[in-house]
């Protein structure tokens, strides 16, 4: 589906011809760090996915019609127009990951930059047309409203149950946004962008310098719409690539769009050369006919050095949430290690352990948790409360604070072959030990 939305981005927003529209494409299959998304059932995929759609519903061909005996408004049609889609899609966006309510101003933005013009010119062409426009726009504008916010709804409902509000969320990452990572983490973003499209970088340089050029309006609107989600994410101390994985359609776009543009460039210079004589021009079309056929396979041999669709099945690959078959079924066993009312405490694990191990479990870990805020004391006195037997997974760094609180009390049962995770977001395959906790006799119970 994201190939597919990337295509229509290439064809629709950038109007290039297909065949560079799926050179788009195909640089998002082969990008790594999209191979690595495709392995895990993450939100960066449909993040990505609904973004996309929603910038081809804002900037798509919805475009006003002046002709010689008959003015039509494409985006009178609910369908046809950008209020149903861009309300629909920019709310996925927003549901999958909550940065993304700031891509809405850039799109209604863009979208107005963008059509402009057009409604100039047909006010000036038709008397009439300046009602219809308000009308259209007054329409557009209430079903990209009423669609959002029916969309969203469930998830206004669900946060003001759960935490009091529908504008108070869970997560505790702001802790980790500084203004003083800024540049280390641009740095790091930068240098791993250009390592993920690698023969690419070039063209999506031409495609930037082209589009300025060229479109200046639907580069600034592009600007405005990833421009903010972006310079959000920036200050964000463990920023990682598939944070933004996001923006991976529009720089294959633009990369598209750079090999297109560059190709373009040669043949017209070609084309200035050639002689007033027939036969002259024939052998010429002929010729860059030919020279642009092995242009375009020479752009898809690039390609072959990106290909990494087959990474996920080689020994040792890993990535978060990726597990193998050998580790679910490290994962399974615990159901046999441990009673059925039992918990697990662990840390980036403990939602494996859920749903391959059908036990319970909770993350006692402050370390990759900014946002907790009970100490280790108040964390036995849960579990004591709850009288469930106890089991620790050692699966990362966090855990070690709370094994010390009960290392009196810790029996090892086991040893799992898991991900171990570290402060920095990296991890290793490592054997962890699974520990039983000894908490008082009601609890000894296996």
């Amino acid at each position: 589906l994201s190939l597919a939305a990337t295509y229509l981005l290439a064809r629709c927003v950038f109007q290039l011809p297909p065949f560079f529209s799926v050179l788009a494409a195909t640089l998002l299959l082969t990008s790594l760090e999209q191979t690595i998304r495709l392995s895990i059932p993450l939100a960066d995929l449909a993040t990505q996915l609904f973004t996309t759609l929603a910038i081809i519903a804002a900037f798509g061909p919805w475009k006003l019609e002046v002709g010689a005996r008959k003015f039509e408004i494409w985006s009178s049609h609910a369908f046809r127009g950008p209020g149903l889609g861009l309300g629909v899609f920019s709310a996925l966006a927003y549901l999958t990951r909550y940065t993304q309510l700031l891509l809405i101003p850039g799109l209604v933005i863009g979208r107005w930059l963008l059509v402009a013009n057009d409604w100039r010119r047909a006010a000036g062409r038709w008397p009439r047309a300046k009602r219809l426009l308000f009308h259209s726009s007054l329409f557009h504008s209430s079903l990209f409203i009423v669609s959002f916010f029916i969309v969203a709804l469930p998830d206004f409902a669900y946060r003001t149950v759960a935490f009091g509000s529908p504008f108070a969320f869970a997560s505790g990452e702001l802790a980790q946004f500084s203004l003083a990572d800024v540049p280390a983490v641009t740095l790091r973003l930068l240098t791993d962008l250009a390592a993920d499209f690698n023969v690419a970088v070039p063209f999506i340089i031409v495609g930037v310098i082209a589009l300025l050029r060229r479109h200046h309006r639907l580069a600034l609107a592009l600007t405005l719409v990833l421009g903010p989600v972006i310079l959000f994410h920036l200050p964000y101390h463990y920023l990682k690539l598939r944070d933004l994985l996001f923006i991976f359609p529009a720089l294959c776009a633009l990369a598209a769009f750079g090999a297109h543009a560059a190709v373009s460039s040669q043949w017209s210079d070609a084309s200035g050369q050639k002689s007033g004589d027939s036969n002259h021009r024939s052998r010429f079309t002929l010729h860059a006919q030919r020279s642009l056929f092995i242009v375009h396979c020479s752009l898809f041999i690039l390609l072959a050095f990106r290909f990494n669709a087959q990474l996920p099945f080689l020994d040792d690959f890993y990535t978060y949430g990726f597990l193998t078959a050998g580790q679910r079924a490290q994962i399974e066993s615990i159901a046999d290690l441990t009673p059925p009312d039992a918990i697990v405490a662990g840390s980036l694990n403990t939602g494996a352990v859920s749903l391959y191990a059908g036990r319970d479990t909770l993350r006692p870990g402050r370390l990759l948790q900014p946002g907790r805020n009970w100490s280790d004391d108040e964390f036995l006195a849960f579990v004591k409360a709850a009288g469930r037997p106890l089991y620790l997974l050692m699966d990362s760094e966090e855990m070690a604070a709370p094994a010390a609180a009960l290392r009196a009390r810790l029996t090892p049962i086991a040893e799992l072959y898991l991900p171990y995770y570290y402060r920095d977001g990296s991890a290793t395959n490592e054997l962890i030990p699974l520990y039983k906790v000894t908490l008082d006799e009601h609890l000894d119970q296996r």
